[in-house]
């Protein structure tokens, strides 16, 4: 990147105008010969602890490699500040593929501090019992949707069906095999010195042996996902041995699947054989795990477990605390802070002026990733319900003001993003059309297609990242994409790496390539 220079910007004006005098606003030409179009490039992060500015920071370097470079002197930092917001920014001139100037200012919604010491171990696993055992019911059934005036009906989904079978092995089997450790310790510990301690020799040796295997496949598991980020080539998707290799991992994190299911039917089996009476003696016969020499595996193991319990609690804890479940839960104040933090960022963008009384900004870009993309949508909705309250309310209502939206929201760019699976995840099983439409009013972007859907909207997915998807549940099927602007669904060819794949976009052009070439 260029060159870094801080300053403190003018503050962002908001028009005090009528409506009708932002809707003559909105109608002039929006950009004028006497200077670039300027542009707004509105970014929200995804989940996990992410730091201040590194999400803002990532967008601009992409777009100024997408672009070939910047046609300013150097990359501006700036603080501004609106009546109610204090902002950051990063500005910089780029060449469109027209080759025409266009000043580029990105902002970043963070709100990561928001949720963070706010969801327990608890919490989480709650909501993916939750959701999975919801989501299994909407797979015993056609899928519904109320959207564009109608019920849409998606159909049978089996192959979620599986997946969410072994997404809840997996989680039920850590749950086992954690409850052991403190179970079997606390044992051992409790009966020394007893004739016949619990667990006996041959069921601690069972125990054993199936934790080295657990461990083994874990710690050869978490080792190639660790290293493939730091060997991973320059142009990954172009490299017949770099996708043969990442296929092998798949694999092996397939295989690590199957191991840890395996791991927790085998503590519950040697459980209850042993509560029922039954002769374990025959296990001694197998490898002997159980001396003090094997103490390092336990050790091993309460590692991996904490690493697990870190990853559901800082990942998809913010899942938990933002995503609307389908039963009532503690987050609804939490969730309502989030959306109000990004919306007001949001919403200051949209509304700033220059010293004329036009817009700040020709268009603006909303882009989300991961749990951001989730936000994104929810703001745009907020922010297009805004507008139809502004067309609507009295002329004497000096707050409605029609920020135009619709028309100026010129991208919403989701990747790596789980909107899909939260639809249907948390889809309520017995909503009635009603209750459905109820759902739908509040989401303009799946009312109408050619009042809301003016914008394109473009969502950059990879088959290996288990949290993305194809965005199908947010389109009607019926309509054909000649005629509206549906979601554009985008592979990332680059994006390899099993599970890691769900941050590799960052790295890769993919997500760039499509913002600059609709700048």
């Amino acid at each position: 990147m260029a060159a870094i220079t801080h300053r403190i910007a003018e503050p962002l004006v908001f028009s005090k105008v009528s409506r009708e005098g932002l809707t003559r606003l909105a109608a002039a030409p929006p950009v004028e010969a006497k200077r670039p179009s300027r542009v707004a490039v509105f970014v929200t992060h995804g989940m996990g602890q992410q730091a201040p500015f590194e999400t803002l920071d990532a967008v601009a370097d992409g777009l100024i490699r997408a672009a070939g470079g910047i046609t300013t002197p150097d990359v501006a930092a700036c603080a501004v500040r609106s009546e109610t917001q204090d902002l950051q920014r990063l500005e910089f001139g780029i060449h469109n593929k027209n080759g025409n100037d266009v000043l580029v200012h990105v902002y970043e919604a963070y709100w990561a501090p928001l949720t963070e010491g706010q969801v327990t171990l608890r919490d989480v696993m709650g909501f993916l019992f939750s959701a999975g055992t919801n989501g299994l019911r909407n797979c015993c059934k056609d899928f519904m949707r109320w959207m564009f005036g109608k019920p849409v009906n998606f159909g049978l989904h089996f192959r979620t069906t599986i997946q969410l079978l072994a997404a809840l092995a997996v989680v039920f089997s850590l749950v086992v095999m954690n409850g052991v450790i403190a179970t079997v310790a606390g044992a051992r510990i409790l009966v020394q010195g007893v004739a016949k301690p619990w667990p006996g020799d041959a069921l601690l040796s069972s125990f054993n042996t199936v934790m080295v295997g657990f461990v083994a496949v874990s710690l050869a598991c978490g080792l190639a996902l660790l290293l493939a980020p730091i060997v991973r080539p320059a142009q990954p998707g172009k490299s017949p041995v770099w996708r043969g290799l990442m296929f092998l991992l798949q694999l092996l994190f397939w295989f690590w699947i199957a191991v840890t299911i395996l791991s927790g039917i085998a503590f519950v089996a040697a459980l209850a054989a042993d509560r029922f009476g039954c002769d374990l003696s025959w296990l001694l016969a197998c490898p002997n795990f159980a001396g003090k020499e094997w103490l390092w595996m336990w050790v091993v193991l309460i590692g991996i477990s904490y690493v697990v319990r870190q990853f559901l609690i800082q990942y998809l804890g913010d899942v938990a605390a933002y995503v609307s479940s389908h039963t009532l839960d503690r987050f609804n104040q939490l969730r309502q802070t989030i959306k109000k933090t990004v919306f007001d960022k949001a919403h200051a963008v949209y509304s700033a002026a220059d010293k004329s009384g036009n817009y700040l900004y020709d268009h603006v870009f909303v882009v989300g990733h991961s749990l951001g993309s989730v936000i994104s949508y929810d703001t745009l909705n907020a922010l297009l319900n805004d507008d139809v309250q502004a067309q609507t309310a009295p002329p004497d209502d000096a707050n409605a003001v029609d920020l135009a939206v619709a028309d100026r929201t010129k991208l919403l760019l989701t990747f790596g993003s789980p909107l899909d699976k939260v639809a249907f995840l948390f889809a309520r099983t017995n909503a009635t059309d009603h209750q459905r439409a109820l759902a739908a009013s509040v989401q303009p972007l799946i009312q109408d297609y050619a009042r809301f859907r003016k914008t394109q909207w473009i969502n950059v997915y990879a088959s290996r990242d288990i949290i993305s998807g194809r965005l199908e549940f947010f389109d009607d099927p019926d309509v054909p994409a000649t005629t509206v602007n549906k979601i554009q669904p985008r592979e990332d060819p680059d994006a390899l790496i099993p599970v890691v794949a769900h941050i590799e976009y960052w790295r890769n052009p993919t997500v760039f390539d499509e913002l600059y070439a609709n700048i």
